[in-house]
């Protein structure tokens, strides 16, 4: 089994490191991991050559039934995976997608 750090493990500087991989779920939703680094670095540090929001980011982010501005408030709102994933649950939640 791999194990990675959270993103809240190190700065956030892509730079330095690179986002985790797509294929790794959180909450049964592949590339979410990927996308909380990227966005974290992109919001609070510096995503070196990665994109948020991506092609790829915006596709789950439209199966979630997210806006990408409404993605941003999560992760400004969140320091964990798990904070994330429970507002991202309530979120759909609200809107009657989960």
């Amino acid at each position: 089994m791999r194990v990675y750090a959270c993103a809240m493990d190190i700065m956030y500087d892509l730079r330095a490191r690179s986002p985790r991989p797509g294929d790794l779920a959180l909450g049964g939703w592949a590339w979410l991991p990927r996308m909380i680094d990227k966005a974290r670095a992109t919001y609070h540090g510096d995503p070196g050559t990665y994109v948020h929001p991506c092609s790829r980011d915006r596709v789950l982010l439209a199966h979630m039934g997210l806006s990408v501005d409404e993605f941003r408030e999560i992760i400004e709102q969140t320091s964990t995976d798990e904070e994330v994933l429970s507002q991202l649950e309530a979120a759909r939640a609200a809107k009657g997608l989960g």
